[in-house]
């Protein structure tokens, strides 16, 4: 029943509800009346917008839509109709496959069907009562993407508004991992720098092209977070540099992001002298600088997340050669044969393999910026960068592993010594301890690489378990015509391990005239990774064989491999040449077991201490190994003063 209380207007709405459900025909008559008598008046022109909603005409209600737009621009219940349509264009845009509400999805049809006009005007007046940057921001960027003759109006205040909002916000670490930047660089940038009728100020674009770098560095160096939905960072940052490039007229960056980088860099090493030669903010060494400084950042990030693979982590060492004689081989070696290394990981020592075909183009792309050294402008920035996005570790290990393969061990050990002083060693000891030892052992500094191999095994227990590719140290030693040979072994237990015991083994192989010590050093050391330094020990046996015995009191505590006990068994007796071995400690004023003698009760005590250590075969030989390195430092050290 309708009261008689109400106006003209409200008695109509009230007649058009009341039958609305019974008879939606009867309803309609009623709201074409309303429509007709009263066509100012927003309640009734609503009214029939919200019918024709909850009726499904979506085309109807668009009409609706447009008139009220057009009469009533200032109400608030259409423009919470409209917030609610803005929300639901923002969730399509969000999920890029619609939204799953229905409503939500018969708003998105009212709006396609208004006109071009109106939808332009819902969009900009949206953004205008929007209650903050951010909802703003997002508005306009769907009116860009929608409309993008409007890019030109509204791209550089909507660039400025984000810059704006970032600095207000004061971001309580600094970070430039932040939702204004990240909309900014990875929603904002792409837009506006892709339509050619947008003009920015330089300085402008000089500003944007840094911000986007921080924020795409930082992404890379936090391990790109999925919080931050951005999948290629580096392909993202290579769309912006071509469009502030293009903006600012450099030639070089023009379809840069479609460029692979194997091409960035031989087309940028072509103009690389005169690029570096040329003033620092000149047009020509500015382009060319970020060029090869986007594109070098782009290889070392990508080369750290190889080498720092969740269940193969690994670490580039100097390792070792054999070299064929000079009657196989006809042609003249050439200084770059000699000087360049032989690159090895895994089975590999070619291109073909990821880590190898990254660590070379991120090598390449930074002598770029590197001979005969690095400019000024580049410190500066990775000065800034360090500011804003923390410690840049993975730069930093790169220029040591570069320094490396380049043969410039001094600035190697610089550089290391350099991130062990601002706290690096903290955060992976291991590491780099075994850096300082392969710098150290390049420079020939012996007793030095020693004691850094020693400080690495300190922490054995803290490097990862064996990995699925197991210690690899037989391959180490490489034939090569080259001088020198590099290798990605596992960072783990096992392969650490292994290198360091080749290593020391090799130190120890020019002490051996220091007298039984270092033989019998060597004896515990090729127990790892057996039988890979089995060489190595027929080595050993025959100089023990020259020198017809050994005195090395450590034996019984170290020496535990069935093999190497039953090569020194048979050395003992008549056939195998009855050597001195006098290789137990005894206790203390008491004969040692051992054969220097002839007595026959002697080489029975050396019969059963041979059985003795037989019987411990099944212990762990990797953590005896490094119990023995790590307690006996000083007794290997004397072996190589």
């Amino acid at each position: 029943m309708v009261s008689d209380d109400l106006s003209d207007q409200q008695y109509l709405l009230e007649r058009a509800r009341l039958v609305k459900h019974k008879d939606p025909d009867e309803s309609k008559a009623w709201m074409l009346t309303a429509n007709s008598l009263f066509p100012d008046t927003f309640s009734i022109q609503f009214e029939s917008y919200t019918t024709e909603r909850e009726a499904g005409n979506y085309k109807e209600c668009a009409k609706c839509l447009q008139r009220l737009l057009k009469r009533f621009p200032q109400e608030d219940n259409l423009w919470r109709e409209i917030s609610s349509m803005m929300e639901a264009i923002q969730n399509k845009n969000k999920f890029q496959g619609g939204s799953k509400n229905e409503r939500e999805e018969f708003l998105l049809k009212i709006y396609d069907e208004l006109g071009e006009q109106s939808q332009q005007k819902v969009l900009v007046q949206s953004s205008e009562k929007a209650g903050d940057t951010m909802e703003k921001c997002k508005l306009l960027l769907i009116l860009m993407k929608r409309f993008p003759n409007l890019t030109s109006k509204y791209g550089q205040n909507l660039i400025e508004s984000l810059i704006a909002a970032e600095a207000t916000a004061k971001v309580s670490d600094g970070s430039p991992l932040n939702s204004y930047r990240k909309v900014l660089v990875s929603d904002v940038l792409p837009v506006v720098l892709g339509f050619d009728k947008v003009v920015l100020q330089s300085e402008l674009l000089h500003k944007l092209l840094f911000s986007s770098l921080e924020f795409v560095v930082c992404l890379a160096n936090t391990g790109n977070p999925s919080v931050w939905e951005i999948k290629e960072p580096w392909k993202l940052m290579f769309t912006i540099l071509e469009g502030i490039g293009k903006g600012l007229g450099w030639s070089i960056c023009k379809n840069i992001s479609k460029s692979k980088p194997e091409t960035i860099i031989s087309s940028l090493s072509g103009i690389q002298r005169s690029a570096l030669q040329s003033d620092q903010e000149s047009s020509q060494f500015l382009q060319f600088f970020y060029c090869a400084l986007v594109t070098c950042f782009q290889s070392v990030y990508q080369y750290y997340s190889l080498l720092s693979t969740k269940n193969q982590q690994s670490i580039l060492v100097e390792a070792f050669v054999t070299h064929e004689s000079d009657a196989k081989v006809k042609r003249r070696k050439t200084t770059e044969d000699s000087m360049t290394p032989l690159l090895s990981h895994g089975p590999h020592t070619s291109v073909e393999d990821p880590l190898l075909m990254e660590f070379q183009l991120a090598c390449g792309a930074w002598q770029l910026l590197s001979p005969p050294s690095p400019p000024a402008r580049f410190h500066s920035l990775l000065s800034q960068l360090a500011v804003s996005c923390g410690s840049l570790d993975p730069i930093t290990k790169f220029n040591i592993d570069f320094l490396l393969q380049a043969g410039q061990y001094r600035e190697c050990l610089q550089e290391l010594r350099q991130y062990v002083f601002t706290g690096g060693e903290m955060k992976d000891p291991a590491w780099t301890q075994l850096k300082l030892c392969v710098a150290q052992f390049c420079m020939g500094d012996h007793r030095a690489a020693a004691q850094s191999a020693v400080d690495c095994l300190k922490n054995y227990e803290s490097l990862p378990p064996k990995s699925e590719l197991g210690a690899q140290t037989a391959e180490l030693t490489q034939p090569t015509q080259k001088n020198r040979h590099l290798r990605f072994i596992a960072y783990d237990q096992s392969s650490v391990l292994g290198y360091c015991c080749k290593l020391l083994t090799s130190l120890l192989q020019e002490g051996v005239s220091a007298g039984d010590m270092a033989l019998g050093h060597v004896l515990v050391l090729v127990q790892c990774d057996w039988p890979s330094l089995r060489d190595l020990l027929y080595l050993t046996l025959h100089r023990i064989k020259i020198k017809q015995g050994l005195v090395y009191p450590l034996f019984c505590q170290y020496v535990i491999n069935i093999d190497i006990l039953e090569e020194l068994t048979f050395l003992s007796t008549p056939r195998g040449g009855g050597l001195v071995l006098d290789i137990s400690p005894g206790s203390r004023g008491g004969a040692r077991p051992g054969t220097r003698g002839a007595n026959r009760g002697e080489k029975e005590d050396f019969k059963l201490a041979m059985q003795r250590q037989a019987a411990r075969s099944h212990e762990d030989v990797h953590k005896l190994i490094v119990e023995f390195i790590t307690k006996n430092t000083d007794l290997i050290l004397q072996c190589l003063a």
